[in-house]
């Protein structure tokens, strides 16, 4: 820029409002350093919409627990209603195979090889490859663990 486009001459600022800053807030109304009544305006300012930001966050939380709770009454009554049907009686003769077994127990087949080899569930060997389990006793080492 030349001297003939500039529309106000150049003042160089004086020591002292650099110093204080008061030279940069004057110039560039966004960079306010060290102002002590524009910073405690700001801070009021800044504070004010911190604390409303916070309340509306609360809110929401509060409004998704709610839910959560409607949530966990709705799922105690559907448990209750379960609870209160009646059990199915288990035949004694009633023999399950080994997928059965790991289904009713939710584990794999090494799993259930070991708990038998640790003698907890006895199977009843129908012939050379095929075992079988009273239901009566996967339910009952069932109870036993849960």
């Amino acid at each position: 820029m030349n001297e003939k486009t500039r529309s106000k001459p150049y003042v160089p600022p004086a020591r002292g409002m650099i110093e204080s800053g008061a030279w940069i807030a004057t110039k560039n109304p966004f960079i306010l350093n060290n102002h002590p009544q524009i910073n405690t305006i700001m801070d009021q300012i800044v504070l004010k919409l911190a604390i409303e930001h916070l309340n509306a966050q609360v809110e929401k939380l509060t409004a998704i627990l709610k839910e959560q709770q409607q949530e966990i009454v709705a799922l105690k009554k559907q448990q209750s209603a379960f609870q209160t049907e009646a059990p199915k009686t288990v035949r004694e003769d009633e023999f399950i195979n080994t997928k059965e077994v790991q289904r009713i127990l939710g584990v794999c087949y090494n799993t259930l090889q070991e708990v038998i080899r640790k003698g907890f569930l006895h199977p009843i060997r129908i012939n050379q490859r095929r075992i079988r389990f009273s239901k009566q006793a996967v339910l009952s080492y069932l109870n036993r663990q849960g």
